[in-house]
């Protein structure tokens, strides 16, 4: 009996020497595993901080979020799949959680990504004007979040839009790019004097110059308008002679008080009316909650007047 005893009392303590090697093993790859994800987060925020100013304040705390959520679920799921007691266990519970949310929750999944293929793509930017004609809605756009897009429209209130139902609808975003006016000769050639008389009694310093060529290297010469297009129909009554003579007096006074250009032109011509395109150029987004609307009523006000006289 005492030789029995003691085969017993070496295998338990063989037994607990195997539990603690496992023990160690599982802390050795958890360590390695927490070491790879914290290299890994690092350089993923080192990455978005240095497209930091590429990107929309809303779309950089949405893309840092998701980002640190899968990548923290990949190394979660790979060190569970280390162990063998788990690899069933894991890939069973991962068919039925993604079911079940597949289920209970596809038009909020598939709203989540829109939001990143909103974000990712951007056909508009945060203070863009932007017009989605099958919802009737236009406005300045506020915020863009992975769920939804705030607009403010011209009435001063907000619409909250789904994602979506943004990227399954028409978008028209009036922001352009035109060309800067280039400087005429003479100009030119008044700076170039001024430098050189400048040159040799003042050197430019270094804060200066560097700003200078920080310019040259980044301007790409482009400045950025705001174009609305505006189209209303007149009947075919009314002489042409009279809305010419209509855009005469409304378009030059308007663009001095409203800062804004303005240019039209003849579109579609029906036996019943003359459809007018025009369109209103302005360098804050913000001004055109207020302009078109005044516009289409000076037009109104003219055209009563000319018809009744």
């Amino acid at each position: 009996m005492g030789k029995i005893s003691d085969w017993l009392g070496r295998a338990q303590g063989l037994v607990q020497r195997g539990w603690e090697i496992e023990i160690i093993k599982v802390f050795i790859v958890l360590a390695i595993y927490f070491a790879f994800l914290v290299l890994a987060l690092t350089l993923y925020s080192a990455l978005l901080r240095k497209n930091r100013n590429k990107l929309e304040p809303s779309s950089y705390t949405a893309l840092k979020m998701v980002g640190r959520m899968f990548i923290i679920s990949m190394f979660a799921a790979a060190f569970l799949n280390q162990f063998a007691q788990f690899q069933g266990t894991l890939l069973g519970f991962s068919a039925l959680v993604g079911t079940a949310i597949g289920f209970a929750s596809t038009q909020t999944i598939g709203n989540f990504v829109a939001g990143i293929y909103v974000i990712i793509t951007r056909p508009f930017s945060v203070g863009d004007y932007v017009i989605l004609p099958s919802m009737d809605i236009e406005g300045v756009v506020e915020e863009i979040t992975i769920n939804y897009t705030s607009i403010l429209l011209p009435n001063h209130t907000r619409a909250m839009v789904a994602n979506r139902a943004i990227i399954d609808a028409r978008i028209i975003n009036t922001r352009r790019e035109h060309e800067k006016p280039t400087e005429s000769k003479g100009q030119v050639q008044d700076k170039t004097e001024k430098s050189e008389k400048n040159h040799d009694s003042k050197r430019k310093d270094w804060a200066e110059e560097s700003k200078e060529l920080f310019k040259a290297i980044f301007d790409d010469d482009k400045v950025v308008k705001y174009d609305y297009p505006l189209v209303f129909g007149v009947d075919t009554s009314v002489p042409f002679s009279t809305i010419e003579s209509m855009f005469s007096e409304i378009i030059p006074p308007f663009e001095q008080e409203f800062i804004a250009s303005v240019t039209w032109n003849v579109g579609n011509v029906s036996r019943l009316e003359t459809k007018y395109e025009v369109i209103i150029s302005v360098s804050n987004a913000k001004d055109l909650l207020e302009i078109p609307k005044e516009f289409l009523l000076r037009i109104k006000r003219s055209l009563e007047q000319s018809t009744s006289s």
